[in-house]
């Protein structure tokens, strides 16, 4: 995989993670944590701003380290919702049968992830629903591979009903020290050192019909997925474009921030991006011309604020910027578009 290209994750998938270390460690430990992790602080307010899934991994590892609980991966996962994942998990749970349900899990993975893989793999009277990263064995975590547990078994208990319980679990990391914890979560085996992290369902139940055709407050639809397409067709300028949108969190532009966020060294960046046919600051422009008109047309952000939202110590060259993109002050692009409406 390009390293441009890097595996994405949203912020909602690590469920109640940020309000467990503030009660667990406080505030100050959660901010250092992310700060570790290499993710802005400026996630906490948005939810379904995507960050590379190593960062994710990292995230879960260091909170794991700080508040002092091997379990803590487990404990996020059992305070985790199926409706934390929005739109896609709305889609699977409307889903008519578990099996139809399984089948758009695998296919609308996007939804959530770019670069992850969820899939169906046959097993004599079972079918194993898997999950996995692209990250290599040596990287990935544990406590990121626990907090998926409730939720992989949420989703098929919305069918089979709160006390289902699959006949084993798979998990992708060595047995630890205690297990208490998973015994907690079901009563099944678990088989530790798999490559992926696996639930089996029987096909005798892949019929079942849902029992949460409400999980989110209004039907989804495949055409409600369209809107998490990504526009450009280059994927991996795709992705910086996103990794610059996560750094804007915190109004940081510097391509610094964006290499360590890809794990390059700036020079190798620059040097990736040039084979691409582009360069750092034509995707910064990009990035903050459409967050920019979002902001806009979307919110009663003053200006000031906005502009220090994109990274720019004055507003007036927010100002400049902005009329070499559409031609007017961000002041009148506003007002213009108030009146459209009024």
């Amino acid at each position: 995989m390009s390293a441009l290209k890097t595996s994405m994750t949203t912020v909602a998938g690590w469920g109640p993670l940020p309000e467990l270390v503030r009660e667990m460690s406080g505030e100050r430990t959660l901010r250092r944590v992310l700060e570790a992790a290499g993710i802005p602080v400026g996630v906490l307010d948005a939810p379904q701003q995507r960050i590379p899934i190593a960062r994710m991994v990292q995230l879960f590892e260091g909170a794991t380290r700080a508040v002092g609980e091997e379990t803590f991966g487990l404990r996020v996962g059992r305070g985790t919702q199926l409706a934390d994942y929005g739109d896609w998990a709305g889609y699977c749970a409307g889903a008519r049968t578990l099996a139809d349900g399984l089948e758009r899990v695998c296919k609308a993975i996007w939804v959530h992830e770019a670069g992850s893989r969820m899939w169906i793999a046959p097993e004599e009277d079972h079918v194993v629903w898997r999950y996995s990263t692209e990250l290599r064995a040596d990287l990935r975590g544990r406590a990121f591979s626990d907090h998926l547990l409730k939720p992989m078994l949420d989703f098929p208990r919305a069918f089979l009903g709160p006390d289902w319980e699959p006949d084993w679990i798979e998990l992708d990391y060595a047995l630890p020290r205690s297990t208490s914890l998973h015994d907690e979560l079901a009563s099944c085996a678990f088989c530790f050192e798999r490559p992926a992290v696996g639930v089996p369902v029987r096909r005798a139940d892949l019929a079942a019909r849902t029992r949460l055709p409400d999980i989110l407050p209004r039907p989804v639809t495949s055409l409600d997925l369209k809107k998490y397409r990504p526009r450009r067709k280059d994927g991996p300028l795709e992705h910086m474009v996103e990794i610059i949108d996560l750094c804007l969190l915190d109004g940081t532009t510097e391509l610094e921030n964006v290499a360590q966020l890809l794990d390059l060294g700036p020079r190798t960046l620059q040097r990736q991006l040039s084979r691409h046919g582009t360069q750092y600051r034509t995707l910064l422009e990009e990035a903050r011309r459409r967050r920019a008109k979002a902001l806009l047309l979307e919110t009663s952000r003053p200006i000031k604020a906005i502009a220090a939202d994109l990274g720019y110590q004055e507003a007036q060259n927010f100002t400049r910027a902005f009329g070499a993109w559409y031609g007017t002050s961000p002041k009148a692009f506003r007002a213009a578009y108030r009146r459209a409406f009024d």
